[in-house]
């Protein structure tokens, strides 16, 4: 993307000794493009220490304002025409994956994700461009219905703000903006008022306008004929990941990649969620362990099933290459279908995927008939 370039370029003066401090003077008095100092600015965020002074340098310069950028009339039918004509949804797609857009923590796609905010399975065929791109630089102008906040205060001056979940004549529940469900005491109200957007304000300012163009493009497209729409096929959306630390990276290097398919608790997992197709990435969002002499770097992930009728489930794989499993910390073999008998209750598989063998996205299915005599679902959410 035009001017990318600058995010590197900033990383690799910021490692330097003393980096910092010389960009900041050189910075002193100029004017860049606002789209520069954006890419610049996620380097200096990203930088060991402290970097508040070039942070405030490359806002300055960039014209970026102390807070989020406000929109003309002029300059919102300006984004809405450029996604019409030059939006990219492939790129947006992996925009909205972006863990430090948090877009995945408050939304699901067909459920999975998050419950904060609306399922985003249908928003393209249901919300035209310009409500989706005033959504995005103006969260608190349109709230979706059933999603409006409330702001309540208790009895001891406790302040709980959420999405109204549940209310009894007992208790009322809110889900918080870290899609937590909280549970307050009726009695224990003191004062109720309407809230704002729980999607914060300025959420989308660290990008580039060519990528909110791309972003807004592949929301436009959810819920439409096409690679965006979510099909009917059970598949796996809800992952999963082995993340690094180095507790776990002696585990498995004391034992073997066996011990990433146990309820070990020094094991940390992460949630990772597929694209719209249905397929996870094999990218470098997955950690590749490099622990056994003479073995490939490998990533681990995992996903579970709620079976509610046992018997016979059957696992479909799209590539099986460079794949290990297990299924509730047994071995199983990996094949195009792999046919288990499963009893009711919830089921846990663990792959391993070898990172030289493999770098084709992983995508697992559910095949069903109307004869099987198994009842069973991938579970979703976060």
């Amino acid at each position: 993307p035009k001017h990318s370039g600058a995010e590197p370029i900033v990383a690799s003066i910021v490692s330097i000794k003393g980096g910092s401090a010389a960009l900041v003077k050189q910075l002193e008095g100029r004017k860049i493009e606002p789209d520069v100092a954006k890419y610049a600015l996620r380097a200096a965020r990203a930088a060991p220490g402290d970097t508040t002074s070039l942070q405030a340098a490359l806002r300055t310069a960039g014209g970026l304002g102390e807070g989020p950028k406000k929109y003309s009339a002029e300059e919102l039918a300006a984004l809405v025409a450029d996604v019409k004509t030059q939006g990219d949804p492939h790129r947006g797609e992996v925009i909205y994956r972006r863990k430090e857009l948090q877009c995945t923590n408050c939304h699901a796609i067909g459920g999975s994700g998050g419950k904060v905010g609306p399922d985003m399975i249908s928003i393209g065929a249901s919300a035209q461009i310009d409500y989706l791109v005033e959504s995005l630089v103006d969260p608190g102008a349109k709230v979706k219905e059933n999603f409006h906040s409330i702001v309540v205060e208790t009895e001891a001056g406790k302040i709980h703000s959420g999405i109204p979940v549940q209310r009894t004549e007992k208790q009322l529940v809110l889900r918080d903006q870290n899609d937590q469900e909280v549970t307050i005491a009726t009695d224990d109200i003191f004062e109720e008022r309407e809230g704002r957007s729980l999607m914060p304000e300025g959420l989308v300012e660290p990008l580039t306008r060519d990528e909110l163009v791309d972003l807004t493009a592949f929301l436009s497209q959810l819920g439409k004929e096409g690679d965006f729409s979510v099909g009917k096929e059970p598949v796996v959306r809800t992952w999963r990941k082995l993340i690094y630390t180095p507790e776990v990276h002696r585990r498995l290097n004391r034992t073997s990649h066996d011990t990433a398919a146990t309820d070990d608790a020094a094991l940390v997992w992460e949630p990772i969620y597929s694209k719209v197709s249905g397929a996870l990435p094999v990218d470098d969002k997955l950690h590749a362990f490099e622990i056994l002499r003479g073995h490939p770097p490998a990533s681990f992930v995992r996903f579970e099933m709620e079976v509610t009728t046992a018997g016979e489930v059957t696992i479909a794989f799209a590539e099986t290459n460079g794949l290990t499993l297990w299924v509730d910390g047994k071995p199983a073999k990996v094949a195009p279908e792999v046919k288990l008998p499963l009893s009711t209750g919830k089921h846990t598989f663990t792959l391993a995927i070898d990172r030289q063998e493999r770098q084709e996205s992983l995508r697992v299915g559910l095949i069903t008939t109307p004869e099987a005599s198994a009842k069973a679902n991938f579970i979703g959410g976060k």
